[in-house]
């Protein structure tokens, strides 16, 4: 396949999740009063699938690469909605050891996102760029990692907002969830820039 067609293919398989993620939510799949396995497996079931094809595939490889870095960066502008885990962290609705980590994280990626993109987004400042990414990267591994734990019954019993994120995170609907997918695909990609050669990287940046 062409790099089209591998286009149309990862906005099929985006929308086919979009569809699992709305169709699982309202059916309370990540619901759970124990360890929510479910949500562990929503959240590495879609990383791990683009790892084992972006390294068996050299035409998909191909695709993921050819896309422009300060294009996928922009994106990432997004997550300055993180502030509303601040907003419900004030109104006692979630946990402050989920969501002042998680909020704040977010909204530091989103807003420097532009600034990335514009100003670091060359080969003279790739060095920066990559370092920005795996922040991005570690911020979104911190998020999910504490969600998981802190949603878990064991631990949210006595924990102020415990039972709101259990209740945030398992019964809300599923736009939050597709656009950490959509994430998560555009900073595998970028995460792959780390294996570029200088000259494949300043090439693909106009």
């Amino acid at each position: 396949m062409n790099n089209a067609s591998y286009g149309r293919v990862t906005a099929g398989l985006i929308a086919v999740w979009f569809v699992f993620a709305l169709s699982a939510s309202a059916l309370h799949v990540f619901k759970t009063d124990l360890l929510p396995v479910a949500l562990g497996l929503a959240v590495t079931i879609p990383i791990v699938a683009f790892l084992l094809w972006f390294a068996t595939s050299a035409a998909f490889r191909q695709f993921a690469l050819s896309l422009n870095p300060r294009t996928l960066t922009f994106v990432q502008s997004w997550r300055v909605a993180g502030f509303t885990f601040l907003v419900l962290y004030a109104a006692g609705i979630l946990p402050g050891v989920f969501a002042l980590p998680a909020g704040l994280g977010d909204i530091a990626i989103g807003a420097t996102a532009p600034l990335v993109a514009i100003k670091l987004g060359n080969f003279n400042h790739r060095r920066g760029f990559i370092f920005w990414q795996i922040l991005g990267i570690s911020d979104l591994v911190m998020a999910v990692t504490l969600g998981t734990i802190a949603s878990a019954s064991w631990f949210t019993h006595g924990v102020p907002g415990g039972a709101g994120l259990r209740k945030a995170i398992y019964e809300s609907k599923s736009a939050p969830a597709i656009l950490s997918r959509v994430e998560e695909f555009f900073e595998a990609r970028l995460c792959g820039s780390v294996g570029l050669s200088c000259a494949n990287f300043e090439a693909e940046l106009p």
